[in-house]
């Protein structure tokens, strides 16, 4: 190794200090080496004083210093001599020492102020106001052993405040360890009181536990696991419990679900009514086209019809006429429509996602009316769809072009098809053509070489060889795949 010739601490250290790569290399393998690092103590100091120093002051990524977070905090209770506390926060009267680089790697708003506020500053110093000190107390130990050691012997409101404070201040590990803490709190008087909290505060582990012990429960009512930012509910019956939970969450439900003859009540009316943020119904495997549902809010903008018998041409004039500013429709899984009610998608003049899976019976002649009808779509779903095997798939590409998600899993999609569709929709980032057995290697190769916008590609159970997903890898490395 070039630097073994070097006697002296001194000029190792002088060495390594203007090859950057070198020197992360060699405190990687030195943090393994408790007697290396008890002979040459003054160098284990100089590279944590680099690198904290370097991490502020050079241009290189942050990923670069990343990698020697993981072995400093294996080896801590041995290193933490070494580690320099240059970076003090005020907060209040009290002042704390933190490492800079540690202290960046934990929390994203420290990050941010120390590369915009101490690389010029002769003292690195960040005050700070309305944070408890006993918030402080816990990052202080945090930062330095990266475990919440203490955070499970807190009380409840304290870990609310706690959380409130890390919330400000980035910290997303910490918070995560709160949450799990907060689970052992929650029983059937407080859940929802807590599942508020957890919505409020984008808690999603703690808001995820209060659904898992909601949905224990019962209710008459299910909790689905949806985007931090939703809250859903599936009724399962009107019983009093389930109004009752209803009326406390009201205000922060954005999606319902109703299956068999649940629209049929006036509680669904009144349900969905007073439901002000409502973005998403599902009335999948519904049985009946209620007189309520000309009652919708007209704000919805996802419906989810998916196996419902009773849509028909004027059942989807009616929707479109009460939901006008739909964006999402799903059809899946109805295989009585036939070409009488494509034409009418037109009416839904904001749609931009279309979910027609397992509508068997469409054909070619079907998908070019579906796509004339909706011009504006950036997704559409079209699994399973066997019976369309012809030009249809050609003119998706050109009436399309701004389609960017589209799914073909168990389709007859063809080479050719699936290039000119490649070639000609320029914002395609996802694609799923899992199960086409009529695409070959080299088809699918050269779709992908088509189209630089897509960012994943789903080949699931598809006749691409092990040789052939390789290679995809090995030209496109950019690209996510899902092979399994």
């Amino acid at each position: 190794m070039k630097y073994s010739k070097l006697e002296k601490e001194e000029e190792l250290i002088e060495q390594l200090s203007r090859h950057s790569a070198d020197l992360v290399s060699f405190f990687l393998v030195a943090c393994n080496d408790e007697l290396w690092i008890e002979s040459y103590p003054n160098s284990m100091k100089a590279f944590f004083k680099w690198l904290t120093d370097a991490h502020i002051h050079t241009n290189l990524p942050y990923h670069f210093f990343h990698q020697v977070i993981p072995p400093t905090y294996q080896h801590m209770e041995f290193l933490k001599a070494f580690i320099p506390l240059d970076l003090t926060i005020k907060s209040g009267e009290q002042e704390y020492l933190f490492n800079s680089l540690l202290l960046s790697h934990h929390s994203y708003y420290f990050r941010r102020r120390i590369m915009k506020e101490c690389p010029n500053a002769e003292r690195r110093i960040l005050k700070i106001d309305g944070i408890l000190p006993q918030t402080m107390e816990v990052i202080e130990k945090f930062v330095l052993k990266n475990i919440a050691e203490d955070v499970w012997k807190k009380p409840l409101e304290e870990l609310w405040a706690l959380l409130k404070d890390l919330e400000i201040l980035g910290f997303a590990a910490l918070r995560e360890a709160c949450e799990r803490v907060l689970h052992r709190y929650i029983n059937r008087n407080n859940v929802v009181e807590i599942l508020i909290k957890a919505h409020h505060q984008s808690l999603l582990l703690l808001k995820n536990g209060c659904i898992e012990f909601i949905n224990q429960l019962d209710w008459g009512m299910r909790f689905l696991v949806t985007l931090i930012n939703h809250l859903s509910i599936e009724f399962l019956n009107y019983n009093a419990i389930a109004l009752e939970v209803f009326n406390i969450l009201s205000p922060y439900i954005t999606h319902l679900t109703f299956s068999g003859a649940m629209t049929a009540s006036p509680y669904f009316k009144m349900i969905t009514n007073r439901t002000p943020h409502l973005i998403g119904l599902d009335l999948s495997e519904s049985t009946i086209f209620s007189d309520y549902l000309v009652d919708l809010p007209p704000t919805l903008q996802e419906l989810c019809l998916s196996h419902c018998p009773w849509v028909n041409a004027e059942a989807l004039n009616t929707l479109a006429n009460t939901c006008p500013h739909l964006l999402r429709l799903d059809l899946s899984s109805n295989e009585h429509l036939n070409y009488g009610i494509w034409p009418h998608l037109q009416h839904l003049k904001q749609l931009k996602i279309l979910d027609i899976s397992r509508c068997l019976q469409i054909n070619d002649n079907d998908l070019k009316m579906i796509i004339q009808a909706c011009p504006y779509l950036i997704e559409l779903s079209l699994a399973n769809c066997q019976k369309i095997n012809g030009e249809a798939f050609f003119h998706l590409g050109r009436l399309l072009p701004n389609i960017s998600a589209l799914n073909f899993s168990r389709t007859l999609l063809i080479d050719a098809a699936l290039i000119d569709i490649m070639m000609h929709c320029k914002n395609l980032y996802f694609l799923d053509i899992s199960r086409c057995e009529s695409l070959s290697e080299k088809g699918v190769l050269e779709g992908i070489k088509s189209c630089p916008s897509l960012k994943k590609i789903l080949l699931k159970h598809s006749p691409i060889s092990k040789n052939g997903i390789e290679q995809i890898r090995k030209t496109f490395p950019y690209l996510e795949l899902e092979t399994e």
